[in-house]
């Protein structure tokens, strides 16, 4: 059995869990904000006894059945009850702190990945500094609350830096309104911000060195393999500064070669942080440098398939069914590849 930890509106797992299906195996999708109002856990030890059910869409599932545990977008759990604004709080806090108890109790399972660890893989100067102990080029990095430290960078390195969120955060919008919501992307920082750097005293920002493009890099390992795909987002206006600004029609997506000593750097750094399954964001210089941006624990993967035929999904599965990153090759099905546009 497998254990599917997501949110209500994951495409992604919908996929997964077809593919699954046709192979035989039994999945269990648990939406984890459902607890404690819509799924049931009951937990007995002692006296030699240990028992641990969940109740979920009126089935009840003995978790001593689970062997793997995709940790893939859970949500912390929610009491909605009508109740005191105190008790509320008192009630979330020890309904969340018995949810993490009890995936806990799985730690000996297969865990893609691990859940404490993909929560400290999220962390930037974390993936910073275990980069640059792999053996990564990193961009110059300032991570800091002072607008003065923010002002001498942008001038020690000539006004070339960016500043990107350490959380994908997306302004909600209004859509009544007609204002779409908006993510937070990576952007260059201008003269003309300058004035505005006080506000970096309320809360602390990331601002890196602008690093050239050549092309950038998606890189998803799965277990002991390692799937590379070039982003040719320098075609593209749009897309130049941040490729999530996607432009398909205009930026081409190919499988890419790594170099063994780059791929070796992209599984070391995975396995140094206890995971499984990273997605790392690359970019490849003119002068055919590899640098280091980041590593996303839990990243999306999905598009990269469908535009360059890397079986990415299959061999996800794959692990899962097997439940080791030494897993063997899943039977060939890989699609042509499907590039958007010519180089």
């Amino acid at each position: 059995m497998i254990l599917i930890l997501t949110e209500a509106q994951d495409a992604t797992a919908d996929d997964m869990i077809e593919r699954f299906k046709a192979k035989g195996v039994r999945t269990i999708r648990y939406e984890t904000a459902d607890f404690p109002q819509k799924v049931q856990h009951t937990i007995r030890k002692g006296a030699g006894i240990s028992q641990d059910l969940m109740g979920i869409n009126g089935e009840t599932i003995d978790l001593t059945e689970v062997r793997t545990v995709w940790n893939r977008r859970p949500q912390a759990p929610s009491v909605t009850a009508n109740m005191s604004a105190e008790d509320r709080k008192f009630a979330q806090k020890e309904t969340e702190l018995i949810f993490r108890g009890i995936l806990q109790t799985l730690r000996d399972r297969f865990w893609v990945n691990p859940y404490l660890n993909s929560q400290v893989g999220e962390y930037k100067p974390y993936q910073l500094q275990l980069a640059q102990q792999v053996g990564w080029e990193i961009p110059q990095t300032l991570i800091t609350n002072q607008p003065d430290e923010v002002r001498e960078f942008y001038r020690q390195l000539d006004g070339n830096i960016i500043y990107k969120a350490v959380f994908p955060h997306t302004r909600l919008g209004n859509p009544q309104a007609g204002i779409p919501a908006q993510l937070i992307y990576t952007n260059r920082v201008r003269e003309s911000h300058l004035e505005q750097l006080d506000a970096v005293a309320h809360a602390p920002c990331l601002f890196q060195e602008y690093v050239p493009k050549k092309v950038e890099l998606r890189v998803t390992v799965v277990g002991r393999k390692t799937f590379a795909a070039e982003i040719h987002s320098q075609q593209s206006e749009r897309s130049k500064e941040d490729w999530r600004r996607y432009d398909f029609e205009n930026t081409p997506y190919y499988p890419h070669q790594l170099p063994a000593e780059v791929e070796a750097k992209c599984q070391r750094l995975v396995q140094e942080m206890g995971l499984v399954f990273g997605c790392i964001d690359l970019i490849l210089t003119p002068d055919n440098r590899y640098v280091f941006l980041e590593i996303n624990p839990n990243g999306q993967w999905g598009w990269i398939e469908e535009l360059t035929g890397l079986p990415i999904g299959d061999n996800l599965v794959e692990m899962m069914i097997q439940g080791t990153p030494n897993y063997t090759n899943p039977p060939v099905t890989v699609k042509p590849a499907m590039a958007v546009a010519e180089a």
